[in-house]
């Protein structure tokens, strides 16, 4: 059980690592591109129209990416008010309020991954070019719809079963701290 523990984390640790780097590499590139449409329109006077569309494709797709990285990161969306404020000194409410929120979670990816699926499946039997970037298919996106919603669930599954340790030491604990 407890290798299970360690190949585990070595393989969520890998792979938020790798989640990282294309979100960093992403946004590195969307802006070497846009810099080059500044560049070109402003400086030189040669509008190059394609580069704008690659930047359009390159920022959509590292945005999709970033979704992961929040996700992980717990640093998403959430109503903290009910934390912050109501819950402040109530571990035991504050444990289950939290994995709550990573229940819905799960059932909300879980809810969009068939829709996903399918969309990718589409997008993969009708392929669909772009006018500009001749080689941009745009079912690429739509697979990567699909590896976002897929390493969405790995993670909150990760974080819920982590919330759910917690919530039972706070349970088998007799303060509740």
């Amino acid at each position: 059980m407890r290798y299970v523990k360690l190949v585990m984390k070595r393989v969520l640790s890998t792979l938020q690592s790798i989640e990282a780097v294309i979100c960093g590499a992403g946004l590195f590139i969307v802006t070497l591109l846009i810099f080059a449409q500044v560049l070109n329109r402003y400086w030189l006077g040669l509008p190059i129209m394609w580069l704008e569309n690659l930047a359009l494709h390159v920022f959509i797709w590292t945005i999709l990416l970033t979704l992961l990285i929040t996700t992980w990161r717990e640093a998403h969306a959430k109503v903290e008010v009910s934390q912050e404020v109501v819950l402040k000194n109530k571990p035991r409410a504050l444990s289950v309020h939290r994995l709550c929120l990573v229940i819905i979670a799960i059932a909300a990816v879980c809810t969009f991954l068939p829709l996903a699926y399918d969309y990718m499946l589409w997008g993969m039997k009708y392929p669909e070019y772009d006018t500009l970037i001749r080689w941009v298919n745009l079912g690429w996106a739509r697979t990567l719809q699909f590896v976002v919603y897929v390493l969405l669930l790995v993670h909150l599954l990760h974080i819920a079963s982590r919330d759910m340790a917690n919530l039972a030491k706070i349970w088998r604990s007799k303060s509740g701290e």
